[in-house]
């Protein structure tokens, strides 16, 4: 799931953080400041393999300038972005940034960062408490909200799993949303609520292969076989070149082998 991290965050944000920063009253380049010439050589390095997306390059150059000139809230803002790109999670959860200095998308991301984390080492009480309220806004609010449910899950907080995330005006959060919490009904039991969400996602002549797949999926662990086999025949005539669906299609019709349902790590992923 770390790794989703890196897909799921917003151009918008690694283009900022990939930016040098303007010239601030009070703020003084890193030659200028003490950090001396190696070390400044070592941030100007660090910063072109950020313009580039070389995140492991940049985290690199980066420790280098931390370690021969010292620590600053820009320069732990610019490794914990290189820390992302390279796929890094467990890194750039310790480098989060809440200094002043530090952008506030790139605290949001890193509120988001240590959610992540909590939950890949499966402490959901953690991650509940780094997602709650006005924690992490604009624009990873919708990440954040789609995680919530899961975290709650692995924090054994039933009902609270059972909320479905919110976000005005965003389909997105809306369909996933509803998916995730389809799963997490089906964790607690309620077959009923769970498939009142699958339909709703399934509906129409041209539903998405994501939610047949899961809905069929649920249709053959409560051996519905004929049912899932009913639902995959229609999402095939509207893709009849989807391997996914026709694999599933055949795995229905002999009613062996359904598969089972999404651990919590694994749903929290397929929702983001």
């Amino acid at each position: 799931m770390r790794h989703l991290l890196v897909a799921f965050a917003p151009l918008a944000l690694v283009a900022a953080c990939a930016t040098p920063p303007q010239q601030q009253a009070g703020w003084t380049p890193p030659a200028l400041d003490g950090m001396g010439g190696s070390a400044y050589g070592a941030f100007l390095a660090g910063q072109g393999a950020l313009n580039d997306g070389k995140g492991a390059e940049a985290a690199a150059y980066f420790a280098k300038a931390e370690l021969e000139g010292g620590s600053s809230d820009m320069l732990q803002d610019r490794a914990f972005t290189a820390a992302v790109l390279a796929g890094d999670i467990p890194r750039a959860a310790q480098l989060a940034p809440q200094g002043e200095e530090a952008s506030e998308s790139t605290k949001r991301m890193g509120q988001l960062v240590k959610a992540v984390e909590f939950m890949a080492n499966g402490d959901g009480k953690a991650a509940q408490e780094a997602l709650a309220g006005e924690n992490i806004g604009f624009p990873h609010r919708g990440a954040a909200s789609l995680l919530a449910p899961w975290a709650a899950a692995m924090a054994g907080d039933v009902e609270g799993s059972l909320i479905r995330p919110e976000v005005r005006n965003d389909r997105v959060v809306d369909y996933f949303g509803q998916l995730g919490q389809a799963y997490l009904f089906e964790r607690a039991r309620r077959y009923d609520e769970a498939e009142t969400d699958y339909k709703a996602l399934t509906g129409g002549d041209t539903p998405g292969d994501i939610a047949v797949l899961a809905y069929g999926a649920f249709l053959e662990r409560r051996k519905r076989g004929p049912d899932a086999v009913a639902l995959y025949d229609r999402a095939l005539r509207a893709q009849p070149n989807d391997e996914a669906l026709a694999s599933a299609r055949a795995r229905a019709a002999t009613g062996k082998g359904a598969p089972p349902p999404p651990t919590l790590r694994q749903g929290a992923a397929q929702v983001l």
